[in-house]
């Protein structure tokens, strides 16, 4: 059964563009509802659960005292028109005047705060872990990471992260993110509790893709020790999204901590000498550090040479449909 998300506001047009959005949007598991008066509201919680009930300010300030079956309301939010709370408010707040994808997140993050996904993530089974890396430049492996999220994301909830100090994803997804891996990092060496809800709260969706963006700041990358990378896994296993693939640029403490935890390690390597060399390199230093873990989940791989990926101006449905689209489709 469907969760139910209510949305009682005064600016009925407001409230009705936003569910009909929310109501078409893949992957999130909520039907939305719209309520206009305080009696339709009480004559649906009289019948059925709403999981988040979102309410106006105005709208609390009037008939909060009239709700009824509050037993049968999970989480109420208020709609901000201000991106200052109140003082002495008593629930969460969402700033109304925000991209509906931004609405998304934040409503996933209250969600996942009270501890449904985390029961949702038990049902749905381990989360799998994909690595890219390559101790080669230019090797293709960011196309790679990028092409195998989408074929991912197929057969299920899909996140793909970009940990790699230079970023092209606004290029890729044509579009500019607000947060990335550096406030994943900074959430996680500053907050101890509800580190999952605030996770929720950075991701970007493009197309059927959830994704982190790449960092602020390279040497942010650095600050992620191993103890950081195994709390991060940890909370992986309790999201609801069945892969997850890092694209990783660097190899520190943490990264090695996240390569020993996929499922697979992907390492695109050209075929020239140099490329041949670093690869033998790397295998020789993980071979030196007793790192057989590791070794035995590398997947070495010789990538298509595809047209598509010198174009400034190709798209991600293209990483699909050209010849590494199709590679990657026989690899996973």
């Amino acid at each position: 059964m469907d969760k139910i998300l209510g949305i009682f506001d005064f600016e009925t047009d407001f409230s009705n563009n936003l569910m009909d959005y929310m109501n078409r949007r893949k992957g999130f598991d909520f039907h939305v509802r719209v309520f206009t008066n305080v009696e339709s509201l009480n004559a649906c919680l009289k019948e059925m659960r709403i999981d988040i009930l979102m309410l106006g300010e105005d709208v609390a300030e009037l008939f909060e005292d009239r709700l009824c079956e509050r037993q049968n309301i999970g989480q109420i939010c208020l709609l901000s028109e201000s991106q200052h709370v109140r003082e002495g408010t008593r629930y969460p707040v969402i700033f109304k005047f925000q991209s509906a994808e931004g609405m998304i997140r934040e409503v996933l993050a209250l969600y996942e705060e009270s501890g449904n996904l985390a029961k949702q993530a038990a049902v749905l089974g381990k989360t799998k872990i994909y690595s890219v890396y390559s101790p080669c430049g230019g090797s293709g492996k960011t196309c790679l990471a990028l092409a195998a999220a989408l074929e991912l994301s197929r057969k299920g909830e899909t996140l793909y992260v970009g940990f790699e100090p230079y970023s092209a994803l606004k290029v890729l997804m044509k579009q500019q993110p607000e947060q990335g891996i550096s406030d994943l990092i900074y959430y996680l060496k500053q907050s101890k509790t509800a580190f999952a809800g605030k996770q929720r709260s950075i991701v970007c969706r493009r197309d059927a893709l959830d994704y982190i963006a790449g960092p602020a700041n390279g040497l942010d990358l650095c600050e992620m020790d191993a103890e950081d990378a195994g709390r991060w896994l940890t909370e992986l296993e309790q999201d609801t999204y069945r892969h997850v693939v890092i694209d990783i640029g660097i190899i520190s403490e943490a990264v090695m901590t996240l390569l020993r935890s996929s499922e697979e390690v992907l390492v695109p390597v050209g075929g020239g000498f140099l490329e041949q060399e670093k690869y033998a390199c790397f295998l020789s230093q993980l071979e030196r550090a007793g790192e057989s873990d590791i070794i035995k989940r590398l997947k070495k791989l010789k990538l298509p040479q595809d047209e598509l990926l010198i174009d400034r101006e190709f798209g991600l449905w293209q990483l699909q449909d050209g010849k590494l689209g199709h590679f990657v489709r026989e690899l996973l």
